[in-house]
């Protein structure tokens, strides 16, 4: 089972739940930036269904298709909302959970990106088939960053590139080529798996 995941972007092309694990790398909680990134890849691996029957999502009651996934590490309590679009998850915002009631402000949050991305023409053009293979791509290169705890700067400087040529790409505005995925995965020490023929 692999869910299709997808991160609300802004008009500038923000990506909040990135930046917010960005931040704990920066803020020197590594360990709970990580445990963020292995409960999203549970979210990817495994059906709903299942999530919702071990408690590691929830459904928030009153309201129409948002849903709480649940991170909990040592003291920590972090959640990320998300709602069902298109048959894609889609991550809207992310916040550390103080108090045992969820706060209001983030629910109405979610339902107002929500309401965005269904009134959004260029939301239609931007997850159409024909581009699943650009974000998947651009998904990859984010996930990729955050795991080795760099900055679009860092990344950039280690490219010879500029921050906003990074940061085209992790917007999928750009689709690399094979060269320049190659320089990336050596920038990161990593290497790139090769892609199947459907």
């Amino acid at each position: 089972m692999i869910n299709n995941i997808k991160e609300y972007s802004n008009s500038r092309g923000n990506l909040f739940i990135s930046d917010y694990i960005q931040s704990l790398f920066l803020k020197g909680r590594p360990d709970h930036a990580k445990k963020i990134l292995k409960t999203l890849e549970r979210l990817e691996n495994n059906s709903l269904e299942l999530l919702l029957k071990i408690g590691l999502i929830k459904k928030i009651k009153g309201y129409d298709n948002i849903f709480e996934l649940i991170i909990n590490w040592k003291n920590a309590n972090y959640r990320i909302f998300f709602s069902i679009i298109n048959n894609k998850i889609y991550l809207t915002n992310i916040f550390y959970k103080k108090k045992q009631k969820t706060p209001f402000n983030e629910i109405i949050l979610v339902d107002k990106r929500k309401k965005e991305l269904f009134k959004n023409d260029s939301f239609r053009e931007y997850y159409n088939d024909n581009s699943d293979l650009v974000f998947e791509i651009s998904e990859n290169i984010i996930k990729a960053r955050l795991s080795m705890g760099l900055t679009q700067q860092e990344l950039a400087e280690k490219l010879s590139t500029k921050q906003s040529s990074i940061s085209r790409l992790e917007r999928g505005l750009d689709l690399p080529s094979l060269s320049f995925l190659v320089k990336i995965a050596d920038a990161l020490g990593m290497k790139i798996k090769a892609p199947e023929f459907l």
